[in-house]
């Protein structure tokens, strides 16, 4: 048996398919099969039911999983921290998280999570936008960086794990007091000549591309007419004061004062997102996929809990 077998068994009981656990483990689909029968062989007993849509643990392989998981946790980060002694590293994490509205407190309260239970590593984070996270993990200065994964789409060399498993719903917002906040069965025509918020190129490289990508997929054309806002703070203020509306991922907007509605409109997970932890420095690996372990403990289930909301 050998420390690769146990973490493509454990990845790929949490993930649920073999694939998904491929994906969260940097390797192929061919590869965690052939490690998972292996293990299996030599055990003597199978450790999962393939299924049509996934895999599901066997009684035995429940049992495994259940007492491995938390000695596999402690093996990595000792070993981590073995590491950083070797090489005067100290260990401290600078993460960067884009404002997401919703989620953001929770991704910051698991940060102390994740310092509770892997004591001597201590984590610095600041809000940010996107261009800047990427600059700064390029060059270094950035340890990991939290945020929605379209935003990266097409820049390569940087490992990510994504932090839940469906994809983010895509929401028209605007204002309660908005005109067109109490038409029965919005679509996006209703909005297509309205003021469009968005963020400023500086700000999201995504924002803009993926608003346009969801009227092309209804065939419709794309507004002409934006307003730019540098954070989603900015974003939301004019939401609620009627300058404009916006289609955004569900977690966007806190909206604490309740000022805001929304509509969910159905549209291909390709044009979709998740929100996702990426790294770029090979240190990083096993502090990154402990983190999100913590992080996806928390999303999964507020995404459970998020439905949108019809007037």
């Amino acid at each position: 048996m050998t420390f690769h077998q146990v973490e493509c068994f454990l990845e790929t009981a949490k993930a649920g398919t073999i694939s998904r656990g491929a994906e969260r483990l940097f390797i192929t689909q061919q590869a965690v099969s052939s490690q998972l029968k292996s293990l299996e062989q030599e055990l003597g007993f199978p450790l999962f039911q393939r299924e049509n849509k996934g895999v599901s643990l066997t009684p035995e392989g429940a049992l495994l999983c259940e007492e491995w998981t938390p000695l596999w946790e402690r093996l990595q980060i000792s070993i981590d921290r073995a590491r950083d002694i070797h090489i005067g590293r100290s260990a401290h994490i600078q993460i960067a998280v884009e404002d997401m509205g919703k989620c953001s407190e929770d991704l910051l309260a698991a940060f102390t999570d994740y310092e509770e239970r892997y004591k001597k590593v201590s984590i610095d984070f600041e809000i940010s936008s996107p261009r800047q996270m990427l600059s700064q993990l390029e060059s270094g200065r950035l340890d990991m960086a939290i945020l929605y994964e379209s935003e990266f789409q097409g820049h390569s060399g940087l490992k990510h794990i994504p932090l839940h498993d469906r994809m983010l719903r895509v929401c028209i917002f605007m204002a309660k007091e908005h005109p067109l906040a109490k038409k029965p069965g919005l679509t996006l025509a209703d909005i297509q000549n309205e003021p469009i918020g968005i963020l400023k190129r500086a700000y999201s490289f995504d924002f803009q591309k993926q608003l346009e990508g969801f009227f092309s997929h209804n065939g419709i054309a794309p507004p002409r007419l934006y307003w730019e806002y540098m954070s989603r703070r900015d974003l939301e203020m004019g939401l609620a004061s009627k300058r404009c509306v916006t289609i955004v991922y569900e977690t966007m907007f806190a909206d604490e004062g309740h000022k805001l509605l929304e509509w969910e409109i159905p549209v291909p997970d390709a044009l979709s997102s998740r929100i996702a932890i990426f790294w770029k420095k090979k240190e990083m690996d096993i502090k990154a996929k402990a983190l999100a372990a913590i992080l996806r403990e928390r999303l999964q289930a507020i995404l459970q809990e998020s439905c949108a909301v019809s007037p």
